[in-house]
């Protein structure tokens, strides 16, 4: 789907891709910069099918700060000022919101402040042009935008911008159906990866059939393909970190390694050097050296 962004220049991506670990032994990264959200929720949300989502600020924040960590070495923050809840009133002239109606209409009510990303979460259909094909006897396209963002260039690695997510299933305005919380994860982390001024135009984002889990920027998908917010090309990583930090930084830098126990740790370096084979020693030792020498303290 389409997006806004400034004229930035975005490094060439490969099709490497660089998986968040969550079994023992995962990498824990240095987070840097400043990526600080306030969340704003529309009150007919809210009012309508909200309480299905419980604890959704603390979710969707706890899933920037899991990739944060384990993928880009980004630092991701929540912000509480003002208001939370905002009335966004329905669409003027068509069925749904334009994407640009939507984010113009956001940012009149909220509008952009350097050194933070605005987010809103509401439950309006969201499409091109304000019309979506499921309302249309003669055609079953559901055209929704899942969300739409205007990134502001980082300044000193600090974040700035406006991000809408829409929480409705489809665009018909004959449905009420909300996404799950998943479905919603993966949109929102989607539109905070265009606030790191990722593109979704261009390979390997524009159509992505590798089975069975897609990377988070993926545009599109092919069929029994799924996007998740925990796959992250490596490309995708160093351009974002080129981006805010610079060429010297594209790569997060290790901080540590999320062993349960020192003994856990030592037991995978026994079970992968090797003995009795000649040299199975050395292995073990750097083995214990690089990782469990490394755990993080919590």
């Amino acid at each position: 789907m389409r997006r806004f962004f400034l004229p930035i220049f975005l490094a060439a991506m490969s099709g490497l891709t660089a998986q968040a670990a969550h079994a023992d032994g995962a990498q824990r990264f240095n987070t840097d910069g400043k990526v600080q959200i306030r969340f704003f929720f529309d009150d007919t949300f809210v009012g309508n099918g909200f309480t299905q989502f419980r604890n959704m600020e603390r979710d969707l924040l706890a899933s920037l700060q899991n990739i944060g960590k384990h993928n880009l070495g980004i630092n991701f923050q929540a912000n509480t000022d003002g208001v939370s809840t905002i009335h966004l009133p329905p669409p003027a002239r068509t069925p749904h919101y334009t994407r640009q109606e939507i984010v113009d209409v956001f940012a009149r009510i909220v509008p952009p402040r350097a050194g933070y990303v605005n987010v809103l979460i509401h439950a309006y259909g969201v499409t091109a042009n304000g019309i979506c094909g499921l309302d249309d006897p003669n055609n079953n396209f559901n055209q929704q935008d899942e969300g739409d963002t205007v990134p502001a260039s980082p300044v000193n690695g600090v974040a700035s911008g406006t991000v809408t997510v829409t929480a409705k299933a489809d665009c018909s305005t004959a449905g009420t159906a909300l996404k799950s919380m998943g479905a919603l994860t993966d949109s929102f982390v989607h539109e905070m990866g265009h606030i790191l001024l990722l593109p979704d135009e261009f390979p390997p984002n524009k159509n992505c059939t590798t089975k069975p889990t897609a990377g988070v920027m993926c545009q599109q998908v092919g069929p029994g393909v799924k996007r998740s917010y925990l796959k992250w090309f490596l490309s995708d990583i160093q351009t974002t970190r080129t981006a805010y930090f610079g060429a010297n930084k594209k790569n997060p830098t290790l901080a540590c390694y999320e062993w349960s126990s020192f003994q856990a740790c030592d037991t995978n370096c026994v079970n992968g050097a090797g003995f009795p084979s000649p040299g199975a020693g050395e292995v073990y030792n750097a083995c214990v050296v690089a990782h469990c020498n490394h755990i993080c303290p919590n």
